[in-house]
């Protein structure tokens, strides 16, 4: 079994059981009594977690290797989600997701550098990032429908155990992992300027990206009245059709790369403004389908590109700063609409508003394609 389809399992198992709560981080802090708008803050101490982390987590990923980087990062991710179990309380809690925040974000920034240890070339990149897709969100499709249904059946507290519980499962599958590349590189978060300019796009349509947990979850629960069951179903219907699709459409797309970055952010854009329409389960999962198309279209191109164009010698880091414009993307995205959904929760403008930025993203790619300060090849 290649190294990228041993990733791909091990982000499964992991994937399974984290998305058995980060969709409903959000709703769970708000349920143990923590405003809305306090819970925008918790995003937002979030993202600079986040950002320490992956930052941070480029470093030890150059220094000890992407291996022990990984090991690292699921353990103490693992005790940070055992504590929250022990400590559910509003502010303890809060202090438990933050550090499993942390410990995550090392993880991602070495698996994500282990793939772009593997292979040369943005078409081949694609590939790989789409088998690694198909693993992770195979967890993630089953992952929230049975987060979900835990909490229905014996509350939100469990889930933090059943979560810590999978994530140390995968200790064992991590240390069988032979080790990619390990070099004694300076720490260095310098990037170059086509680099640089490639994230200020990107970090727009991960800002869009980041609806898919808190906002979507608390608009069909509390807006449209959908069971928390139903709505993990949302989410299993998005990690199925990557499970199996991703890989046919990141065949067709690793030779357009242009077309697919500018086709997703659109789809982005048109799906989730649309969200304000979805009166019932139905329109939800026909909708949940077109952002799904768009993810599959755009997500692997964007990390393909990343791992493309960041220098060997210290590809962590590169990777760390890539980590970096996600992580802050997406948590902006939730300050983003949890501050919205305060004042604006039951408008018709909402959801056109949130989408905005990926529509930003489409013309920022297309300007950085034409201009080739982004290499498609």
């Amino acid at each position: 079994m290649d190294i990228i389809t041993r990733l791909s399992l091990l982000g499964g198992i992991r994937s399974f059981g984290f998305s058995a709560i980060w969709p409903y981080v959000g709703l769970i802090l708000y349920r143990v009594g923590v405003p809305l708008y306090l819970i925008g803050g918790f995003y937002a101490i979030q993202t600079v977690i986040s950002v320490i982390g992956q930052l941070g987590g480029g470093v030890i990923t150059d220094k000890l290797g992407r291996k022990k980087a990984m090991i690292l990062g699921t353990i103490g991710g693992s005790v940070s989600l055992l504590l929250a179990y022990v400590f559910y309380n509003s502010f303890p809690l809060v202090l438990c997701i933050l550090s499993q925040t942390m410990f995550n974000s090392i993880y991602s920034v070495a698996n994500t550098t282990m793939v772009g240890d593997t292979r040369k070339g943005v078409s081949k990149l694609v590939l790989a990032y789409s088998r690694l897709r198909v693993g992770i969100n195979a967890g993630w499709a089953l992952g929230p429908f049975v987060g979900g249904a835990l909490m229905s059946l014996v509350g939100y507290r469990f889930s933090f155990m059943f979560t810590a519980i999978i994530t140390g499962i995968s200790i064992p599958f991590i240390i069988t992992l032979e080790e990619s590349r390990a070099r004694p590189t300076r720490i260095n978060f310098h990037v170059g300027k086509n680099f640089a300019l490639f994230l200020i796009p990107a970090a727009m349509l991960f800002m869009v990206m980041g609806l898919m947990g808190f906002g979507l979850t608390l608009y069909y629960n509390d807006v449209r009245g959908i069971p928390l069951y139903e709505v993990g179903t949302l989410f299993a219907v998005n990690g199925f059709m990557i499970v199996f699709l991703q890989e046919i459409i990141g065949r067709v797309f690793s030779t357009r790369v242009r077309l697919s970055l500018i086709l997703g952010s659109i789809l982005y854009f048109v799906s989730y403004s649309l969200v304000s329409l979805c009166y019932s389960f139905l329109l939800a999962i026909l909708d949940m389908t077109v952002i799904t198309c768009g993810e599959m279209i755009v997500s692997p191109v964007i990390q393909a590109l990343a791992a493309d164009m960041s220098e060997e010698t210290n590809r962590g880091q590169y990777m760390g700063v890539f980590g970096f414009a996600s992580s802050l993307g997406r948590n902006l995205g939730n300050i983003m609409i949890s501050e919205v959904m305060n004042y604006y929760l039951k408008e018709g403008f909402l959801w056109p508003l949130a989408a905005s930025p990926a529509l930003i993203s489409a013309i920022g790619f297309s300007v950085l394609t034409t201009n080739k300060r982004v290499h498609l090849s």
